[in-house]
């Protein structure tokens, strides 16, 4: 048997046997608390199949209103949900699943596509199928009626259409990433970052090779950093001008509102003078840092955050010592080769420039996300799944190191 066929026989057990397994299992022991293998949760999920069960009801699409799952960003994925319901009928909860699994196959199917030529690369696959379908996180919200799982794999499309895009100056990638963008766009509001992120990269594709990887790289960093300034100043003006915030139009105060919340008052959004402080961390506990609303302060907010994303705590579903100990040596894997990659990619940024470009993508995302969020466990998917990309390039090559250089059998 090749070896090109054992790894794809490997990968078809992994994709059936562990999803399987996890879903069995954890239906049995949180029965009570989920009744099914999909779950339905308060707020924004009940939000979501409330608006499919409209479309589907009417057979048109529902007004936006004062809640903002209504809005225009989300009703692509409510959308979607309808036409599940519209199709599988009462199974529309495990093909919702399934989709959920299908989309993380196609990520590596792209991933191994645009790498398959390259034999240095040979597992990789394997290597990301093994990141992917280890993390619990990712499994458990594949079964959660959250945009988080869709949209953070939709990302991963993008980011790696794009990195590779301009890295081998292919531009048919890149105007496929800008379509995906614009659908991604009507997933959750953050796909916009996406979105103007391609179309720059259009215009920078154009311009000499040299310039555009460079500006490649710039790109994300700058976008990113002027949405903090933005973030930043906003809060600030309203902060000093409370009297003027609660007086604005409804389509920008929803917007103000979320900054405050975020970066200033906390959960009570009625008074200044009772505030809880900034949201660093809303789940799995709650996590608040009282600040003056000075610039500065708003900043160091912000700076508070990006620890907070990569921490490793108890899983909030399955707090057992077995399970702690299984995450920290996942997460120690993963962030190390991530790590690895990441210097890879300095050293070899002018020969193989699409690795730097994919990490400054993601670190570019971070700063964005940091400005705009508070963090919570499902919010570190996109993470999960972006480094585990980067990192399986690394797992190979530590793979290659030890077993082929160094002929251990």
């Amino acid at each position: 048997m090749s070896y090109n066929r054992k790894l794809f026989i490997f990968c078809i057990i992994i994709f059936v046997f562990i999803p399987i397994s996890f879903y069995t299992y954890s239906n049995i022991n949180y029965n009570k608390y989920y009744n099914s293998v999909l779950v339905i949760c308060e707020n924004d999920c009940s939000d979501y199949d409330k608006y499919s069960d409209y479309i589907v009801k009417y057979k048109m699409m529902y007004p936006s209103g004062n809640d903002g799952h209504s809005a225009l960003w989300y009703k692509g994925y409510t959308l979607f949900l309808a036409l599940l319901k519209l199709i599988f009928g009462k199974y529309w909860g495990s093909a919702y699943i399934v989709a959920n699994i299908i989309l993380i196959a196609l990520l590596i199917l792209l991933v191994t596509f645009i790498h398959i030529k390259n034999i240095k690369y040979k597992g990789l696959p394997l290597a990301l199928t093994v990141f992917l379908l280890f993390n619990i996180t990712v499994l458990e919200y594949s079964r959660i009626l959250l945009t988080d799982l869709p949209f953070s794999v939709i990302s991963g499309f993008i980011v790696v259409l794009l990195s590779v895009g301009i890295g081998r100056s292919k531009l048919l990638f890149i105007l496929v990433a800008l379509s995906i963008s614009l659908a991604a766009s009507f997933i959750r509001p953050t796909g916009i970052y996406y979105l103007f992120i391609s179309i720059l990269y259009i215009f920078v594709f154009f311009l000499p090779k040299n310039i555009s990887k460079s500006l490649s790289i710039i790109i994300p960093i700058v976008v990113s950093i002027c949405v903090m300034f933005i973030s930043i100043i906003v809060t600030n003006y309203y902060v000093n001008n409370y009297d003027v915030y609660i007086e604005l139009p409804h389509y920008y105060k929803s917007f103000v509102e979320q900054l405050l919340k975020f970066n200033y008052l906390g959960d009570d959004m009625f008074t200044p003078e009772n505030r809880l402080g900034a949201i660093i961390v809303n789940f799995p506990y709650k996590y608040f840092y009282l600040n003056d609303g000075s610039l500065i302060e708003i900043a160091m907010t912000f700076i508070k955050r990006i620890p907070r994303i990569f921490e490793l705590y108890p899983h909030f579903l399955y707090p057992s010592i077995e399970i702690s100990v299984i995450l920290v040596i996942y997460y120690g894997v993963l962030y190390s080769s991530f790590l690895s990659n990441m210097f890879h990619a300095i050293k070899f940024r002018k020969s193989d420039p699409e690795h730097l470009i994919m990490i400054f993508l993601i670190i570019g995302y971070l700063l964005f996300f940091i400005s705009i969020s508070h963090v919570t466990t499902r919010f570190r998917l996109f993470f999960d799944i972006m480094i585990s990309i980067s990192a399986s390039f690394s797992l190979i090559r530590f793979y290659k190191f030890f077993v082929i250089k160094l002929n251990i059998r």
